[in-house]
């Protein structure tokens, strides 16, 4: 079964409890309520590893968004153009560009790694 997002959750739990209302306005849980509440919970973490996993998080973004492509700008083989091939100006563009690639390809793997910790109720 794929899982829904939360609030599409939240939703047809609503619904199936409008639907599970008896005659007399008591109300009594479905049994498939009862078993999609248990499947939907999250781990309760401490607020210890929450601090140390936020730190985790921002430690990666600050690392791949910052220090990686200021490395690999500066980095002696992209310091100057390769001979005649290319005008300083246009070495400059080029190792802007392979700067904002590497910052993107960072940043891109940062989120989906993200996204997959979150689908496995690491985060």
């Amino acid at each position: 079964m794929p899982s829904r997002p939360p609030l599409v959750a939240a939703g047809l739990i609503m619904l199936r409890r409008t639907a599970s209302r008896r005659t007399d306005g008591s109300q009594e849980p479905a049994p498939e309520e009862a078993r999609m509440n248990q499947v939907g919970e999250r781990p309760e973490f401490s607020t210890a590893q929450v601090w140390l996993r936020s730190a985790l998080i921002v430690i990666y973004f600050v690392v791949a968004s910052v220090m990686i492509p200021s490395r690999v700008i500066e980095a002696g083989f992209l310091s100057s153009s390769p001979g005649d091939l290319f005008s300083d100006d246009t070495w400059d563009i080029i190792r802007s560009l392979i700067g904002s690639g590497v910052w993107l390809a960072a940043f891109g793997l940062g989120v989906w790694g993200l996204r997959r910790l979150q689908q496995r109720d690491v985060i």
